[in-house]
Formats: structure tokens, C-alpha cells, sequence
């Protein structure tokens, strides 16, 4: 199976490196500029907020007022963690149960231990491919023009343009369409093009995405 990455050939743009100013406000400099802004911006999903990273745990509260809670159940920890739950259903990660212990924070003497359960979640062979940082990726970015935009000004002693770029969104995952994920919104946007404009940021090496500007 192809490795699903966030990276994508940029803007075809055939030009001489010797003979382009990259600092000149030019199509072909905000063109590159974007691309590169939209390969680190691709359509992906959390597993869960409360999940820190992948692979890690998230704790699963079953009946806190209960004198001893019921031991923690896989029926119960996707009732709380859906998203976790339709990975799972998709064979992109793994789940178990595992208990924990660990002092309570009051300096007690002795220690009070408070014992509890995790839901650990790990990510599957079938789910590393479309795995970027902790996040599950469907989709990438790419340009499909360069439209308007205004003559650079300086601000505070940067040099500024404001962009109308069009991309369209490619390499969609039939996965993401499952009703389950609730990514309704993404797959719509997949079928159009969209025209944003951005603020284009003049460095040393050539233009930037304000977002990538001091990265």
C-alpha cells in the first residue's frame, strides 16, 4: 500500500532558478508559496481531544459516584469515544483495556492510591499510511491558480501582499465518507474548488503563507 503524505508536486511552474527573482510579487512566486502552504494543510481528523498522542490512552470514567464503579467495557469506552470507535470499525487502530494506579495529589500519609481505567489505543498496520504526526489524514490540497493580488506594502517593517488563490482537493480516501466520522463538510468541499485569500509574507529566501512565516 502507497504511503498516504502530505506532500504533493508543486505548482508546475517551469522556470530557470537563475533567471527568477524569487522576491519579485510575481504568479509564480505566490504560486510556489501557496503549494507549500497547502501540502502542510491537507484534510485530516483527531482521534479524540483527550487523547495526547498515538499511541497513548484515554482515561474512561464509568460511574464516578459509585461506591466501587463498574469495571470499564469496551461498549462503555466507545460510547465516550466514538471517533475512537469508527477507527477501530475501519481496522485503523487497536484498543484494550488496561488498568492504572496512581497516588492521589494531597500528599496523604500514607499515600492514598486512586485505581482506575484506560482505553489504549495504538494505530494498525492498515492505519500508519494515513498517519501524520497524531492525526489521521483523507485528503491533499493542490493549486489550481494564482488570481488577484495587491502590491506588496511594508508593515511594521515587513513586506506583505494580500493573495486570491484557487486549490482543489485531491487524493480523497473512500474511508473518510464513512457516515460515522461525520466529515460531511470535507467531502463536500472535495467536489468544488475554493478560492481563499491569504496574506503572503516577503522573507530572505523568497514569499510565504503568513502561517509559515518564521517557521
Amino acid at each position: 500500500m502507497k504511503t498516504f503524505k502530505l506532500v504533493i508536486p508543486l505548482f508546475a511552474v517551469v522556470v530557470s532558478a537563475c533567471s527568477v527573482d524569487q522576491k519579485a510579487p510575481s504568479k509564480a512566486n505566490f504560486a510556489k508559496a501557496a503549494q507549500a502552504f497547502l501540502d502542510t494543510n491537507g484534510l485530516c481528523t483527531d482521534l479524540s481531544w483527550r487523547l495526547k498522542s498515538i499511541p497513548g490512552d484515554v482515561e474512561i470514567q464509568t460511574d464516578p459516584f459509585a461506591p466501587t464503579p463498574p469495571p470499564l467495557t469496551l461498549d462503555l469506552a466507545f460510547h465516550q469515544e466514538r471517533t475512537i470507535k469508527a477507527f477501530h470499525d475501519l481496522g485503523f487502530v487497536s484498543v484494550a483495556i488496561e488498568p492504572r494506579s496512581e497516588p492521589y495529589p494531597d500528599n496523604s500519609d500514607p499515600p492514598q492510591i486512586r485505581k482506575f481505567e484506560v482505553l489504549k489505543v495504538d494505530v494498525t498496520d492498515k492505519g500508519k499510511p494515513f498517519l501524520v504526526g497524531d492525526r489521521f489524514c483523507y485528503a491533499t490540497k493542490q493549486l489550481v491558480d494564482i488570481g488577484q493580488y495587491t502590491e506588496p506594502s511594508d508593515v511594521n517593517g515587513v513586506k506583505s501582499s494580500r493573495v486570491n488563490f484557487t486549490y482543489k482537493v485531491t487524493d480523497f480516501q473512500s474511508w473518510a465518507k464513512s457516515p460515522t466520522l461525520h466529515l460531511d463538510r470535507d467531502v463536500k468541499q472535495a467536489e468544488a474548488t475554493q478560492t481563499i485569500t491569504a496574506t503572503f509574507v516577503l522573507t530572505n529566501e523568497g514569499w510565504v503563507h503568513e502561517r509559515m512565516f518564521g517557521r
